[in-house]
Order: C-alpha cells, then sequence, then structure tokens
C-alpha cells in the first residue's frame, strides 16, 4: 500500500513516523480488515481508479494444493487486491447498509478535497460525502468498518 495519496501523507503513516522513524520506513502488508474496509468505501463511493479487487477461488490455503491455488490466482491478478468469497460476501452487505445512510442526506459531494478552518488552525482533507443542506446543518461523513455497528456496541 502506497504511504501516499495524491502526494499527500496518510495519516497512519504520519503516526508511524512519530512513533519511530525507522518503523514508518517499513512497508506494511494490508490486513484483511483493511482490505475489508478499502472494499466496503469502493463499492459505496467508487474507486479512484487506480485500485481494482479479484475475488479469489474458493481454496484451503492450509493444504498443498490450496496453497498453490491462492498463490497462482495472487500472481494471475498483478496489482489487484486479492479478497475472498466471504470478503466479497460481508463487504457487499455493508455497502447495501452504508448506502441507505448515506442516501439520506439527499445532495451531496462525494470524494472531494475540502479545506476549513477551526480555531486558527487551517485544515484541508478528503471526505468521503459532504451534504451542504441538510436539517441539522451541513454534514461530514467519513465511511469507516468496524467490528460492531450496534447501537449497544
Amino acid at each position: 500500500m502506497s504511504k501516499q495519496i495524491n502526494g499527500h501523507w496518510r495519516v497512519s503513516h504520519v503516526l508511524d513516523a512519530l512513533r519511530d522513524p525507522m518503523h514508518a520506513k517499513m512497508e506494511r502488508p494490508d490486513s484483511e480488515a483493511m482490505a475489508l474496509g478499502r472494499l466496503v468505501h469502493h463499492i459505496c463511493l467508487g474507486g479512484d481508479g487506480e485500485e481494482t479487487f479479484a475475488v479469489a477461488p474458493q481454496c484451503d490455503r492450509r493444504t498443498k494444493i490450496g496453497k498453490e491455488t491462492w498463490t497462482e490466482f495472487v500472481a494471475a491478478n498483478g496489482t489487484s487486491t486479492v479478497v475472498t468469497a466471504d470478503t466479497m460476501e460481508q463487504a457487499t452487505g455493508m455497502a447495501v447498509k452504508a448506502m441507505r445512510y448515506i442516501r439520506s442526506f439527499g445532495e451531496s459531494h462525494f470524494e472531494e478535497r475540502h479545506s476549513w478552518g477551526s480555531n486558527g488552525l487551517r485544515v484541508t482533507g478528503r471526505v468521503d460525502q459532504f451534504a451542504p443542506s441538510t436539517s441539522v446543518g451541513p454534514v461530514v461523513v467519513d465511511l469507516k468498518t468496524c467490528r460492531d455497528a450496534s447501537a449497544k456496541a
């Protein structure tokens, strides 16, 4: 995964650099949770045109044949993020529920860079959704995935 988006540093890598500059230099492999989050984001808001996803064939990666099948599929799909069919099903379910919420704000702008000031500090960021005119005023949405989004969690 790239440490930058459009020439700007990702927050996670800035935090790594603050914690330990040598740690920030290391490339981290994607976790399944990160791939799931990016997939949900991709389904809901569309991709940036750079990332694609490929659903791997069902195989048991604990066996020799399963490991070979997985390795060949990953190699054949080059730069695509490979996910399992279960991950795709989970992401699709999450995206359907998220889209109900996203659409509830009416007129919105998606994936745009915005700048604003607060307490003398100027902030620039790319927000997932900006709804300028809602019944409660302007709304900014940043789509995230989590284990449990229930009210009691």
